[in-house]
């Protein structure tokens, strides 16, 4: 009786810790239509990308490492095949490209990949901005 006593207290400590764990942020997919409805508020950076570019790839790691939620920074990434619209629509002709916006209004692009420590270099003048 005390074993089973045990293991469903386990369990509900268990299910109690995993309703406490935070929640990814829903990855939306930007599309021409709803551009700008998801960047004119706050800070955002929008990264362009080809799933199978290696640059790309690298970036999509960097992505990983950095707490944007943290630091008040939304991200979205927009794989350049299924976003093509977008894409071209910004006559963009490298990537990986990072958009750097507040309230909708472009303050920095780059393009290539780049390391967590390149990208905080940059996300300290983006921040200061």
């Amino acid at each position: 009786m005390k074993k089973i006593l045990h293991l469903i207290l386990i369990v509900f400590i268990f299910i109690g810790c995993a309703a406490n764990e935070p929640k990814p942020q829903k990855e939306v997919e930007l599309t021409v239509d709803n551009y700008y409805d998801n960047t004119k508020d706050g800070k955002v950076m929008v990264l362009f990308y080809l799933p199978r570019d290696p640059n790309s790839q690298e970036m999509l790691e960097t992505f990983k490492k950095i707490d944007f939620e943290k630091r008040g920074i939304k991200v979205y990434k927009v794989d350049i095949i299924k976003g093509k619209d977008l894409y071209l629509g910004f006559r963009l002709e490298y990537v990986p490209t990072v958009f750097y916006l507040k309230d909708s209004k472009k303050i920095k692009q780059t393009t290539g990949a780049k390391t967590p420590k390149q990208l905080k270099e940059i996300l300290k003048i983006y921040e200061g901005k």
